[in-house]
């Protein structure tokens, strides 16, 4: 079932089909930022390319890899890339299995063919040997595509996937992505590690140091709390599903819910008054609150909401 409830129905060509969520219901429900898909890597630019006849596939372990290293065959970079892919694909097809989305993954193999061409090439052998029938019975898929093809086809979905990515790519790409619902400030990150049941969830816009400085000269700011709402949402509800305290999780999803709720009811901070009226035109207490009044207002709607 695809996140809206509806059937999964994979595309034979084309645009992929994607489930509908709303900016605003996304913070509760399917977020449409890939970060949660996002790996953590580096990436190096190669130096040279695969040796001439030389079998990608005999480069696909540990041991063979640091052998070819040592012996000139292979880059730096290569390694990364193996090491990379091996250490991030069991969180990105996990994931997807978990929120029962399709996964894709984006890489500029055309171009790059001994670096991203290993990308794709690692995460296809994974996938065919260890996670194609659980993506079967979630009635998901996998699928590669190029980087420029893939965003293009962000631009114009609405969410409901899991997106992999380089790092490079994936740092760019979710910026984008959350600026262009509103604000950094709605834009949820979670980490997750390979075996499922560790995470860190933050809030990925930084430390927002312009506001803490006029918060310290004594003047009121109008700082979104959201991002950081969820970091600890997030955190929560994961720790109730592994200590099965559903009272916790019960909390966590009441408080995201209510935050989306206290947003679509007009109450909010400037970041988000400045994309409907315009930052030029927004007045404090006419069209966005200061922080403090913000959270007082989400405090208020979440003592009704538990009742």
């Amino acid at each position: 079932m695809g996140p809206s409830g509806t059937s999964w129905a994979e595309p034979s060509s084309g645009s992929p089909s994607y489930a509908k969520t709303s900016p605003a219901s996304s913070l509760a429900g399917p977020s449409p930022s890939p970060l949660a898909g996002t790996p953590t890597a580096t990436s190096i630019r190669p130096q040279t390319l695969w040796p001439t006849g030389l079998a990608r596939s005999r480069w696909s372990s540990p041991r063979r890899m640091v052998a070819a290293q040592r012996s000139g065959r292979c880059t730096t970079s290569l390694l990364v890339a193996w090491a990379w892919a091996c250490t991030t694909r069991m969180s990105c097809f996990q994931y997807a299995i978990q929120k029962k989305w399709p996964l894709y993954m984006s890489t500029k193999n055309t171009i790059l063919k001994a670096y991203d061409g290993r990308f794709k090439d690692i995460f296809q052998e994974i996938f065919d040997k260890h996670y194609k029938t659980d993506f079967d019975k979630n009635k998901i898929w996998y699928e590669h595509r190029l980087i420029d093809d893939m965003v293009a086809q962000v631009l114009k979905s609405s969410g409901g996937f899991v997106w992999a990515c380089k790092n490079y790519d994936g740092d760019v790409q979710s910026d984008i992505l959350a600026q262009g619902f509103g604000s950094l400030g709605l834009m949820t990150s979670v980490l997750v590690c390979p075996d499922g049941k560790t995470i860190e969830a933050e809030a990925a816009h930084g430390t927002v140091t312009r506001h803490y400085r006029e918060h310290q000269k004594g003047r009121p700011t109008s700082t979104n709390p959201i991002a950081s709402i969820f970091a600890w949402t997030r955190g929560l509800e994961h720790r109730g599903k592994l200590d099965g305290n559903q009272d916790l999780i019960r909390f966590s999803q009441t408080l995201e819910k209510v935050c989306v709720q206290t947003v679509e009811s007009g109450a909010m901070t400037k970041d988000l008054a400045g994309c409907i009226h315009g930052l030029s035109n927004v007045k404090l207490n006419e069209h966005f609150l200061n922080t403090t009044d913000f959270l007082d207002t989400i405090k208020n709607n979440l003592d009704k909401a538990l009742g």
